[in-house]
C-alpha cells in the first residue's frame, strides 16, 4: 500500500470513529461497519492503521474493557477539527507545519 492510501486510510479511520466517540467497539466491529469503502476495501491494513493509530494515542482503549474495545482520543478528535493544526503522521506532506 502506498504512503497516500495509508493517509487517506488513517484519517478516514479517524473521520468514522468521530461520531462513535464512546461507543465500545473492537477494531474488527470498527471495520466491519465502517462507512467508508476504503477501510471495508482494505480490512486487514485497516486493522493494522488502527494499531498504530493506537500506539500513537489517536485511539484509545476504552477504561474496564481490558484493552478490547476502542475509543476516539482528543488528540484523535483534534484532527477531525479544521481549527486544529494536522499531523504528518495522519495527513502526511499536506499537513500544516
Amino acid at each position: 500500500m502506498t504512503d497516500r492510501l495509508i493517509w487517506a486510510l488513517r484519517q478516514a479511520i479517524l473521520k468514522d470513529f468521530l461520531p462513535m466517540a464512546g461507543v465500545p467497539i473492537t477494531a474488527a466491529e470498527f471495520v466491519d461497519i465502517a462507512p467508508n469503502i476504503l477501510i471495508r476495501q482494505n480490512p486487514e491494513q485497516a486493522l493494522t492503521e488502527i494499531n498504530e493509530l493506537k500506539l500513537m494515542a489517536y485511539l484509545t482503549p476504552l477504561a474496564g474493557w481490558d484493552g478490547k474495545y476502542l475509543t476516539i482520543s482528543a488528540t484523535g478528535i483534534r484532527q477531525c477539527k479544521p481549527e486544529y493544526p494536522k499531523e504528518r503522521f495522519i495527513y502526511g506532506p499536506m499537513a500544516e507545519v
